[in-house]
């Protein structure tokens, strides 16, 4: 009991002085964090009008990483988020590039969270996504998860 009560005392000190950081989903968004499996597929997730199509590993888990450079279909999921829900002028091809990185940082900004331009599952969970009739038609509605 002395040991526990002992080691939150000196985690508590040490958040206060700036020695740790609170683990919060924003950290996963960063370079620095713990490695995060890539957002290797486009992942069809189920709405109210049909679905959406975000980024991912398989259904139910977002919890992945995406920066520049990375090429795959996650990438792609993005970018036509972007172009659909924020307004980007970015090609829709796959491809993790300057431009990609600009729209994310900007969607990131509107959002409210930190404008870094990875996207992790802050981003992930923040962002808004297009819903599309089980057609394939956009709906014209964004939505979060």
């Amino acid at each position: 009991m002395r040991t526990r009560n002992g080691t939150i005392l000196a985690a508590a000190a040490a958040l206060g002085a700036g020695l740790l950081t609170a683990s919060t989903a924003t950290a996963a968004d960063t370079p620095t964090a713990a490695p995060l499996p890539l957002c290797e597929y486009a992942i069809n997730q189920p709405t109210g009008e049909g679905h959406m199509i975000r980024p991912g590993i398989r259904p139910g888990n977002y919890t992945c990483l995406l920066k520049q450079g990375h090429r795959m279909l996650g990438v792609k999921a993005l970018q036509a988020g972007l172009v659909r829900c924020y307004g980007a002028r970015i090609a829709v091809d796959m491809s993790f590039g300057p431009a990609t990185k600009k729209a994310l940082k900007a969607a990131q900004r509107r959002s409210g969270i930190t404008a870094d331009g990875i996207f992790g599952p802050t981003t992930s969970y923040t962002l808004r996504w297009p819903e599309y009739y089980n057609n394939g038609r956009f709906t014209g509605r964004c939505i979060r998860n």
